[in-house]
Parts: C-alpha cells; structure tokens; sequence
C-alpha cells in the first residue's frame, strides 16, 4: 500500500515506464492519472499520454501498470513544470 501520493510526484510502474501523476482519483481509491514521461526503455516520451491506473487496475493488463515505486531523487532529470504548467 503506497499511501497518498502527490501530484508531481513520479512513480516507476511494473511495465518501466516513467510516470507524473497529474491528477488523483478520490472515487476511485485515490489511484492516480499519469502522464508517460519515458518509456519503458527510459526514452522521453513527447506526446501527451495520460494513464487513468484506476481503470488499468484490472484486466489481463493490470499487472503491467501498476506502480513498482516512487521515484526519489534529490535531483532529477524531469523538468516536471513543463507537464504541469499550461503552455498554450
């Protein structure tokens, strides 16, 4: 059990891929929304996906996108502004 999880927070998911969480889903046992950051091979990912892991908690997929960890690092290599702040 990870507990609350921030948003800006970045989680490892069993499937390597690096994930921001953007959004929490209170309804839904407050599993978050993720944006992909890098994917499994740990290459930036540009486009915007976002991950709902309340609806991907289940199903022949579910292992795959859980959350392995949290990734914590005094200094990381994301720039987690450029995800969270809008800018059209």
């Amino acid at each position: 059990m990870l507990g609350n999880i921030p948003i800006g927070s970045i989680l490892k998911l069993e499937s390597g891929e690096t994930v921001l969480v953007v959004d929490i889903n209170e309804s839904h046992g407050g599993l978050p929304r993720v944006r992909v950051l890098k994917d499994a091979n740990g290459i930036e990912v540009e486009d915007e996906i976002i991950l709902d892991l309340s609806k991907l908690s289940r199903g022949p997929r579910a292992k795959r996108k859980k959350i392995a960890g949290i990734v914590d690092q005094p200094f990381r290599d994301i720039d987690i502004g450029k995800y969270l702040v809008d800018r059209k």
